[in-house]
């Protein structure tokens, strides 16, 4: 299995860069009709769930390809897929990319909070936007602090009792949920899809906590052995 790591590697990478970019062009189609190559080859706009989705699906095939058992890999990966979210939007932070919130409102901040956590102009962002004074709300620090806490969780259940797929299920759940709470002060455009108002993200992240939750609910019963230590000899025995 060693050996294969680079291969899986490189092509779950690519197939989330690609699938990154294809859902922020879907989520800015107008842009892209007026200038397709400058958003193509732009430094920002790179969609998560885009890269999460079809970095998954082509880390599912390559598996299937290689015989190995889907769900118990699924499981191992749910934590550090979740932390590379977190990690992900430290880049985010730094860069200032546009993954920012709305305007914020001094009036509810805090007293005992930084001002730095509630508002910031981001100065010298990629983008070249200029904020006006306050700032917005730094959405990325609170996505990093939360996609922490959800890694906690996963990690420390990594050992459930479940049938194999169970923590992979918990990790929908949470980065549906996580992105369902963040869109609510987060700037995005808002999409009409079949009668509903929302952006792509929540229309995804919505997905994501209906399957999740399904996930949860059909593999909650006793599987006695870790799947992944049950299935792993039979997998590389093939692969003999």
């Amino acid at each position: 299995p060693q050996d294969m790591v680079a291969d899986f590697t490189v092509v779950v990478m690519l197939a989330g860069i690609v699938g990154a970019r294809l859902f922020h062009i879907l989520e800015h189609a107008d842009s892209f009709l007026a200038a397709p190559w400058e958003m193509i080859l732009s430094r920002s706009g790179l969609s998560i769930f885009g890269g999460i989705i079809f970095g998954t699906f082509a880390g599912m095939l390559m598996l299937r390809r290689w015989h190995f058992p889907v769900r118990p890999f699924l499981d191992a990966v749910a934590p550090a897929m979740m932390i590379g979210y977190a990690i992900g939007r430290i880049g985010c932070q730094v860069s200032g990319d546009g993954d920012w919130g709305h305007a914020a409102n001094m009036a509810l901040k805090p007293e005992w909070l930084p001002t730095w956590l509630w508002a910031q102009t981001y100065d010298n962002n990629i983008f070249g936007a200029i904020i006006p004074a306050p700032g917005v709300y730094p959405t990325p620090i609170y996505e990093s602090a939360m996609g922490m806490v959800c890694f906690a969780l996963l990690w420390f259940l990594r050992n459930h009792l479940f049938k194999a797929g169970w923590l992979f299920s918990l990790y929908l759940l949470l980065a549906g949920a996580e992105r369902l709470l963040i869109e609510q002060i987060r700037v995005n455009p808002v999409l009409e899809f079949v009668g509903l108002r929302a952006t792509q993200a929540e229309l995804i992240a919505s997905a994501l906590v209906v399957l999740g939750i399904l996930g949860m609910t059909f593999l909650s019963g006793g599987r006695g052995t870790p799947a992944i230590n049950r299935n792993a000899p039979a997998a590389i025995a093939k692969l003999k």
